[in-house]
């Protein structure tokens, strides 16, 4: 619950700032839930992008649990035409500098 209570406070600021791209740092989760991974996909995704949500880069662990739930969940939605891009990052530098793309 804490991590769906974090992704939702994320869209509020990102509608009251205006923003279009996401940075978030995964890298200390523990572990991403089969309840998590459900609510990602079908209501926090179909939110952000009513909310003008372009791009989210998730940047992850080196290793463990949470990257692999992670990178699960992005396995087959990178070139799927979708009107949110997502990407996953070692870096938030790299992240960050993704997002900025135009």
């Amino acid at each position: 619950m804490e991590f769906q209570t974090a992704l939702t406070k994320a869209l509020e600021v990102g509608r009251e700032r205006h923003a279009f791209s996401v940075v978030n740092d995964t890298r200390k989760l523990e572990l991403v839930s089969d309840e998590d991974q459900r609510w990602i996909r079908y209501t926090w995704a179909p939110l952000a992008i009513k909310a003008g949500t372009k791009r989210i880069a998730v940047v992850v662990a080196p290793h463990g649990l949470s990257k692999m739930a992670i990178e699960e969940m992005f396995k087959g939605r990178r070139n799927t035409g979708e009107q949110l891009q997502s990407r996953t990052f070692d870096s938030v530098a790299d992240g960050m500098n993704w997002v900025a793309e135009p």
